[in-house]
């Protein structure tokens, strides 16, 4: 990096004038230069491209003399010389960048999230891009998803998963910040161990932390050694982690559980692929259940709307889409991927992640996270139409779905 020194000369009007030069001189090699140092402002004896300096001895002489033309404001016209300088004194000055305020810490988080409802991978995937949307916090990284089998009364399985994330808020904070995620996404809370959409934990801080202000937060989780769903992630995305306690690596206290560590989820899919005649795009989904693929088709759905364009986990809009028992699978799905796209398309909302909360014989209740911008997408004249869709599945293997969405 090139630095800027400055040094104060003394011209020989009298008049002290700084300047400045890069370094990477000698010493001698700049004293030198200073001798023979042009300023482009004044001459020496005080004129120069805009005429005398005030009070030096040529102003005076001019303004006794009426045959000099003098005019400050555009200069005498006479050509800038090269004047002799004085080195009065040499100092060392680094020319830096002003003061900036200090980077935020970055201590280190890792929450653990669940899910038994609905679309549980969806959820916990927008679970993840609402906290990295929180000011005060920033996910750093994502683990897989992972399948648990459910602790308490009668559930169905859980989808686990974990993120670590960087924040300046202390624990309280952090606690209260991921509660409102959970509100978010529709969290009741009614039966303590019972079936929720979504759980978020505070599973261990780093000791640089800030720690809790109130002392109700237990901070690793007290159950974390005997819970292999949740070191799993927790290894994942921040492998060094140790316990406070005994300084024992997390990894090692999950080699112990080999026998209880759960198998990793099938992640949803959904494939879009553009087809020129007719013009439109062909989709094909695939999911472990079909709440997850129908969370998949409408994803599907948004980027065909808004392709490649990045969108924020910033507003959430709600869907509902009433059914009968009577409709099957291809009518629930093209039912609630008309709703979406009625919501996309004639609301102008850019969808970043859609979830499905409830999908039962009444209908499918779900919630579009992405971006409210009120406006048509502006690429479609008459907006997109679905041109049949099909889902299919055989028990123990994963839903699939296709479908085709026409210009």
């Amino acid at each position: 990096m090139i630095r800027q020194e400055r040094f104060l000369v003394l011209r020989t009007d009298g008049f002290p004038h700084w300047g400045t030069r890069a370094s990477g001189t000698t010493l001698a090699k700049r004293v030198v230069a200073l001798r023979s140092f042009s300023f482009k402002g004044h001459d020496g004896d005080g004129t120069g491209r805009y005429g005398p300096y005030p009070g030096s001895r040529d102003a005076i002489s001019r303004a006794a003399s009426p045959r000099t033309p003098v005019n400050p404001g555009v200069g005498d016209g006479l050509p800038s010389r090269r004047r002799r300088c004085t080195l009065l004194s040499f100092t060392m000055k680094p020319h830096t960048l002003p003061p900036t305020d200090p980077p935020p810490p970055d201590p280190r988080v890792v929450l653990g999230l669940g899910s038994n409802l609905g679309s549980r991978v969806a959820l916990l995937h927008a679970a993840m891009d609402l906290l990295d949307a929180t000011e005060g916090l920033r996910v750093t990284a994502r683990s897989s998803v992972w399948e648990t089998a459910p602790v308490g009364p009668p559930q169905p399985a859980y989808r686990n998963a974990a993120v670590c994330v960087a924040s300046t808020l202390d624990l309280t904070g952090m606690l209260q910040a991921t509660q409102a995620v959970e509100a978010r996404l529709g969290r009741v809370r009614e039966l303590h161990w019972g079936p929720r959409t979504l759980d978020i934990d505070i599973l261990w801080a780093a000791p640089e932390h800030p720690a809790d202000t109130t002392g109700d937060l237990v901070v690793p989780h007290p159950r974390l050694r005997e819970r292999a769903f949740a070191l799993g992630p927790l290894c994942e995305v921040f492998p060094d982690a140790l316990d406070p306690a005994t300084g024992e690596p997390y990894g090692d206290v999950l080699a112990s559980l080999h026998d209880n560590v759960p198998d990793r989820a099938l992640f949803p899919t959904a494939t879009v692929t553009e087809t020129l005649n007719p013009k439109g795009w062909n989709v094909t989904a695939r999911a472990a259940d079909r709440a997850d693929l129908f969370a998949a088709c409408a994803d599907a759905l948004g980027q065909v709307l808004a392709p490649g364009e990045s969108v924020r986990a910033r507003d959430i809009t709600k869907v509902h889409c009433p059914l009968t028992p009577a409709d099957d699978d291809d009518n629930r799905l093209l039912a609630w991927l008309s709703r979406v796209l009625t919501v996309l398309f004639i609301e102008g909302f850019a969808l970043r992640r859609a979830v499905v909360l409830c999908d039962g014989p009444d209908g499918i209740d779900g919630l579009l996270v992405g971006e409210a911008r009120g406006a048509s997408q502006p690429s479609w004249r008459t907006g997109p139409f679905l041109d049949g869709v099909s889902v299919t599945h055989a028990p123990g293997e994963a839903w699939t779905a296709r479908g085709a969405f026409r210009a």
